[in-house]
């Protein structure tokens, strides 16, 4: 029977990119947390700083009320009638004239009141605020009970010109029918008692002239300033640039993509993450240094495990220990791995095989022992490298049992000359006739130099070290083109510096009946992430 297709989850590698992705962005935040720190800083104490040193600004409000009536001019046949005239009121509170008058009043001049006053029409009711601002609470009050007493004034006069005129131009026609043929008769009677009564009501008219318009609430100094307002301003300045500092981290990060954590490692470069390390504690981590040294010498115990169930036991194994850039932290890993391999039974021999920049030696306190470089510039000169030769250039029991060859003399890039040709093939080969098991070569990193590629062509396998801090993702894809084109397979790779799963196994038991133990506690949050 032919077998039936599987179906495809995609809905879990959807759910696994997605978790890759928050991964990421949180990742992201995290590197950027000084960065970030910075910004709010920076821009909330700006923000603070100019909100106290600005000059403070008050701002008063007054109001009039619009009681439109049968004979005032206002009178509106319907409410669009009405509402213009609400809008032309408005306008004519900030006319020249009015400020003009106001300026003689407060001693200010037209220009600095028109950017001082302003006024608004409440679109539910015929009110019209006016609104003047000023350096003082005072100040700013009387502005605007000055603008809403000459406009009311002004209105007053106005409407009372308009009537007086009125008033004149009936009397005119009065006295003109009254010296006329016609003055006697019925209709010239019943004219000048029509325009009589026109005239008894323009003066009842001129006498209530401006009642239509009356202050409705007159302005108070104001008890605080309107701006700046420190606090306020202080606050949303914090929450703006939170989100300022959040972009501009996702930015950093879209700009420069890095690698977030080890299961992230391991998809970029296909390799098996063999142990995490966690990173060594500034000041502010001292606290946790004892419960971090046991969690990283079972890292380092998982390190030796793993690479001792994945190459077999049955011939012996020259790797070479190399990472992208300088200073990952491949140094500390070669040597901590000799030591658990010897502490596991097997014999080691770690080889300095960095000749530009041997840390090893100088952590050792070989620096001044002859070793690889000695060892290789006598082969050069013609003299047998063989297995007693190599041995002349080792030092016996060092590092808590492995021995080591250490860089010998420093010869800079004549140091690559050395390390090519068929003088590695029989350094190798002498080496592992003393009988090693492992000899695990510290090389230099593999981005930038040739040494590690040098050295590379002569190893049975390579241990990738990868410092997760800072580390980019174009670094990270150019270290994984290079092992692609390297003759030997890598094993696996220690990232140094990524997330630590806490496990109760790392406490110590304070009695044989406790559950849990209540000693110290570790979670992933107690050691460092890739920054």
């Amino acid at each position: 029977m032919a077998s039936q297709r599987q179906p495809v989850n995609r809905s879990a590698d959807l759910g696994r990119d997605e978790g890759i992705d928050s991964r990421r962005y949180v990742a992201a935040l995290r590197r950027s947390v000084p960065m970030m720190l910075g910004i709010v800083a920076v821009l909330t104490v700006a923000v603070a700083v100019i909100s106290f040193t600005l000059a403070k600004t008050y701002k008063a409000e007054s109001q009039i009320i619009v009681t439109p009536a049968n004979a005032s001019s206002l009178v509106s046949s319907d409410a669009a009638s009405e509402q213009r005239e609400l809008a032309t009121i408005q306008t004519l509170i900030t006319s020249p004239s009015v400020l003009t008058a106001v300026g003689q009043t407060v001693h200010r001049t037209r220009q600095d009141l028109q950017g001082r006053v302003t006024s608004t029409l409440d679109p539910n009711a015929n009110i019209i605020t006016i609104t003047a601002t000023d350096g003082t609470a005072q100040s700013a009050a009387d502005i605007a009970n000055a603008v809403a007493k000459a406009f009311l004034a002004s209105q007053a006069a106005t409407e009372k010109a308009s009537l007086t005129r009125a008033t004149d131009e009936l009397q005119r026609q009065i006295n003109e029918i009254a010296n006329s043929a016609d003055a006697n008769s019925a209709s010239g009677q019943a004219q000048q008692r029509a325009l009589r009564d026109r005239l008894a009501e323009l003066a009842v008219q001129s006498t209530n002239a401006g009642t239509n318009l009356q202050l409705a609430r007159a302005a108070d100094p104001p008890a605080a300033a309107d701006s700046p307002r420190p606090l306020r301003n202080t606050i949303l300045a914090f929450f703006v640039a939170i989100f300022i500092a959040v972009i501009a981290a996702l930015a950093r990060d879209q700009l420069r993509p890095g690698v977030t954590d080890q299961r992230e490692l391991a998809d970029v470069l296909g390799l098996p993450v063999l142990a995490t390390i966690p990173e060594r504690p500034g000041r502010l981590g001292r606290r946790r240094a004892p419960m971090l040294a046991r969690v990283e010498q079972e890292s380092y115990r998982l390190l030796s495990a793993s690479i001792r169930m994945e190459l077999r036991s049955d011939h012996e194994h020259v790797v070479l220990t190399t990472s992208a850039l300088h200073a990952e932290g491949k140094t500390s890993v070669t040597l901590q791995l000799g030591r658990q391999l010897t502490e596991a039974g097997r014999r080691v021999l770690i080889v300095s095989g960095d000749l530009r920049w041997p840390r090893m030696d100088s952590e050792l306190g070989l620096a001044k022992h002859p070793g690889l470089s000695d060892l290789l510039s006598s082969a050069e000169r013609g003299e047998v490298l063989d297995a007693r030769a190599a041995s002349e250039h080792i030092v016996g029991r060092a590092n808590g049992g492995s021995d080591v060859m250490p860089a010998g003399t420093i010869l800079g890039d004549r140091g690559a000359r050395l390390l090519s040709g068929d003088r590695l093939v029989a350094l190798f080969a002498a080496v592992t006739d003393l009988g090693y098991e492992f000899v695990l070569v510290d090389a230099p990193p593999l981005l930038g130099i040739s040494d590690a590629q040098l050295l590379a062509a002569h190893c049975d396998e390579i241990l990738v070290v990868t410092r997760l801090r800072g580390q980019t993702l174009d670094t990270m894809m150019d270290l994984r083109s290079t092992l692609e084109r390297l003759p030997i397979k890598p094993i696996g790779v220690v990232a140094i510096g990524g997330q630590v799963s806490s496990s109760p196994y790392y406490h110590e038991r304070p009695d044989a009946e406790s559950a849990n133990g209540t000693g110290e506690t570790v979670s992933p949050g107690d050691f460092p992430v890739a920054r």
